[in-house]
């Protein structure tokens, strides 16, 4: 199981995984509570069968049994790792689905279980997850989750050339398909204006541990009730930078489009999806 966790960038020992997933026993009256909303979570007309699996495998703790109604690769915030199949959510379980989220799905009320149409169901105003025949979002980030996802931000902090530090977070990475370039997208959190994101390319072989060849500002659009985003960046000498992680068409790439100063040159540059401390080694 340690290795597992290793594989997808999750340092967690079995000991500081009991401490980060348990809490104190709930005693014989909230253990009835808990038994009373299940079962009338269950007996339900209102609800449909997958949220009622779902309550129904996290009040009963079975990992499998969750990790069997999960749409795949269920997406967790950079830089920790997306959960890909059945087995990584079997072992990423104890982690993701802690006291609290299992507090929330097992106090509840039928009351507290919301239809948003297109979007599925969801519980408690959509901050804990989402069903559409299967659980495909899990906004929720356990204890466990955030102390790792700060160890890995504080990690990558670390390897990037020092005029790249300074309260900015990683958002994403890509690496171009054909072009040799690395881009990454940073957040800086305590930015007031509107360009508090940042884009920085490396081309071709250049070590990422060196000053990027280019940085670009910018900010994030989300558009639609599907919120659709778009970054758009700009560089102090007039390029531009247009990407977008949800393209419209999921058969196609995804694509960073690059135009020069003078708008006389435009580059479409197909690109994927990669961890940074994978490809900065």
């Amino acid at each position: 199981m340690l290795n597992r966790f290793r594989t997808f960038g999750m340092a967690v020992s079995l000991s500081g995984l009991m401490i980060a997933s348990c809490s104190c026993g709930p005693g014989k009256n909230n253990s009835k509570k808990n038994d009373d909303s299940i079962d009338k979570i269950l007996s339900s007309d209102h609800l449909p069968k997958a949220v009622k699996d779902v309550a129904e495998s996290i009040a009963g703790k079975n990992a499998r049994k969750f990790a069997g109604m999960v749409s795949y690769p269920l997406i967790r915030p950079y830089p920790l790792r997306n959960i890909e199949d059945v087995e990584q959510m079997v072992d990423y379980y104890p982690v993701m689905v802690d006291d609290s989220l299992r507090h929330v799905i097992t106090t509840g009320s039928v009351e507290d279980w919301s239809d948003l149409g297109w979007r599925g169901w969801t519980v408690a105003g959509g901050e804990y997850l989402w069903i559409d025949e299967k659980i495909y979002d899990v906004p929720y980030l356990s204890n466990a989750e955030k102390k790792e996802r700060q160890r890995l931000i504080t990690l990558d902090t670390l390897s990037l050339h020092q005029s790249l530090r300074g309260g900015w977070e990683p958002v994403d990475c890509l690496r171009s398909n054909n072009r040799g370039r690395t881009y990454r997208i940073d957040r800086n959190p305590k930015l007031r204006s509107r360009d508090e994101y940042r884009l920085s390319i490396w081309e071709g072989d250049t070590p990422l541990s060196s000053e990027p060849s280019k940085v670009l500002s910018g900010h994030r659009q989300s558009e639609g009730t599907a919120d659709i985003t778009t970054y758009f960046f700009t560089s102090s000498d007039g390029a531009s930078a247009i990407y977008s992680p949800d393209p419209t068409d999921i058969s196609e790439p995804k694509r960073i489009v690059l135009s020069t100063p003078d708008n006389n040159t435009i580059v479409s540059d197909t690109v994927a999806s990669v961890y940074w401390q994978d490809i900065r080694k």
